[in-house]
């Protein structure tokens, strides 16, 4: 996994210093870690990680549709706390926070799980405890992404119900 990660922050710079970028590279791109960060999730937490791993990919289908400007778009009227979040393509404090539980979360507990020791050290917890809090700030912020696009569709499906009428 770290290996996939040191790849994954190399190749889009690569790609877009070579000129070679496309929708399909960014889609894959964001398919492939979506997939390995899954497995890795669900290794490390089982059912609770099936869950984050579909909320992910549920929000990022939801997103994708929206094209390269998915973040502009999904800031637009949010309410304070979530535009914090999201502030410059979650080049913000609060959207910083929320990656690296997204990013290293599963990779603590994975270590965790095949270090059993490291849990004795209270370091250790705290470390764990504000990752944790870290992923909820962003699956808050997944789940509203996904709430609105829900209330986006029944708001089509009632016009056309009154355009029916």
């Amino acid at each position: 996994m770290g290996m996939s990660l040191a790849l994954d922050s190399v190749d889009g710079y690569v790609a877009r210093k070579a000129g070679q970028t496309s929708e399909f590279g960014a889609f894959l791109d964001v398919g492939v870690d979506i997939l390995s960060r899954g497995l890795l999730t669900s290794s490390a937490y089982s059912s609770l990680g099936t869950i984050l791993s579909l909320l992910e990919s549920l929000v990022f289908t939801v997103n994708h549709r929206l094209g390269k400007e998915w973040k502009d778009i999904m800031v637009e009227g949010t309410p304070i706390h979530i535009r914090k979040v999201m502030k410059n393509g979650f080049r913000s404090p609060l959207g910083a926070l929320s990656m690296l539980g997204l990013f290293l979360l599963p990779c603590y507990v994975l270590f965790g799980v095949h270090y059993p020791q490291v849990w004795s050290h209270m370091t250790w917890r705290l470390l764990g405890l504000f990752l944790a809090l870290c992923r909820i700030l962003c699956a808050y912020v997944e789940v509203f992404c996904l709430w609105r696009h829900i209330r986006h569709l029944i708001n089509l499906d009632n016009m056309k119900t009154i355009e029916a009428d």
